[in-house]
């Protein structure tokens, strides 16, 4: 009975996977220039929002929205005509949020996207057209004003097998908003000294930037504050200079070591994996899937299959699917998976308990 049942057992294996665990990788790097890897402190976007009616819509607009109606009688007002919101019942309006991102530098005139989305019960947005809305800071201040015909990107009609639909209560206006006034952007102190803020800390990667820098300028140029925080001073040959100076600068390359670091999506079962990821000795079995990592040490001519199968002859495993495979990064471990035909998930969970257990030298984050 016992035999009978280490016989079945066998032909749920998928596969035995022999791998050698090896010492670390020449570590996985890559040159970067800093423009890709950080910004200077003082660059940035800001955000503006405003409250707006969309009009002309195919009776796809609010059913029934108090502030809208409201709304469209103080406009109204505007003109010289007297209406009370109970006499505005129009399902071709829509209340709507409008955002947008004002670039630095931008100058009055300068003309900027916005993007709008439905703020009660409308079920498309398609074909209208925006009203003149105010755009604001955190400030309070209007910085833009749009206005225009929307567009959701195509049409809403259902689609045919195999297309994607729109999201009919957001829409854009390309350019729809123009700039009103300037944010100002400065990012060179009195002592002419300016900050570059990486965009993940690092301390080799400041301390790299800082050399790179230094070796470029002069000696003392750039201190690396922190992880992410590089104080640069203007030399005194750039000081008239500064947006040259600032050119060069971020053109500037450097070595970035990629990250041992595991990204999995278990949704819809996406793993992405770093350069510098290795796995130790382990054991692990996933379901009908068996998966052994060894010293590189411990060779062996052929499968051994009491290791898996206690007392089960060699002339009883089957071993058309049988892979093994040199070394023990997770790039080899997965290339061995996949070869078997082993499903996302299965790497998903495998990768997991080998972190569990310790045996996997990264770090995973599950988004």
């Amino acid at each position: 009975m016992q035999n009978r049942t280490c016989r079945a057992c066998i032909w749920f294996v998928v596969a035995l996977l022999i791998l050698v665990a090896v010492p670390l990788p020449a570590l996985a790097s890559v040159q970067v220039r800093l423009k890709d890897i950080g910004r200077l402190v003082g660059v940035t976007d800001n955000q503006l929002i405003g409250y707006g009616i969309v009009t002309g819509l195919s009776g796809t607009g609010d059913r029934t929205a108090q502030l809208r109606d409201r709304s469209l009688a103080t406009m109204l007002g505007h003109f010289g005509l007297s209406a009370e919101p109970y006499d505005i019942r129009s399902r071709n309006t829509a209340a709507v949020v409008v955002t947008a991102k004002l670039p630095p530098f931008v100058k009055v005139g300068d003309r900027i996207d916005v993007t709008l989305s439905s703020l009660f019960d409308a079920t498309s947005l398609e074909g209208g057209v925006l009203l003149l809305t105010h755009l604001q800071g955190v400030d309070g201040r209007v910085y833009a004003l749009a206005q225009g015909p929307v567009s959701i990107g195509g049409s809403n009609e259902n689609r045919t097998r195999g297309q994607l639909e729109n999201h009919p209560t957001v829409a854009t206006i390309p350019g729809g908003a123009i700039v009103q006034a300037e944010v100002p952007a400065s990012f060179v102190d009195s002592d002419n000294t300016m900050l570059y803020s990486l965009d993940t800390a690092d301390f080799t990667l400041a301390s790299r930037v800082a050399e790179a820098t230094n070796l470029e300028f002069g000696p003392k140029t750039a201190v690396a504050r922190d992880a992410s925080t590089i104080a640069i001073t203007v030399p005194s040959d750039w000081a008239t200079d500064i947006v040259g100076f600032v050119s060069r600068l971020e053109n500037l390359t450097v070595v970035k070591d990629e990250p041992g670091k595991i990204v999995i999506n278990e949704r819809t079962g996406t793993v992405v994996l770093g350069g510098n990821v290795v796995i130790s000795t382990a054991i692990v079995a996933h379901g009908n899937l068996t998966v052994r990592v060894r010293q590189p040490e411990q060779t062996y001519d052929q499968v051994e299959p009491e290791l898996v199968f206690p007392g089960v002859p060699m002339n009883e495993v089957r071993e058309e699917r049988l892979v093994k495979v040199g070394g023990a990064s997770v790039d080899e471990l997965i290339g061995a998976l996949n070869a078997i035909g082993a499903s996302p998930r299965d790497l998903i969970a495998i990768l997991q308990a080998l972190r569990a257990l310790g045996a996997l030298q990264a770090e995973i984050e599950v988004i």
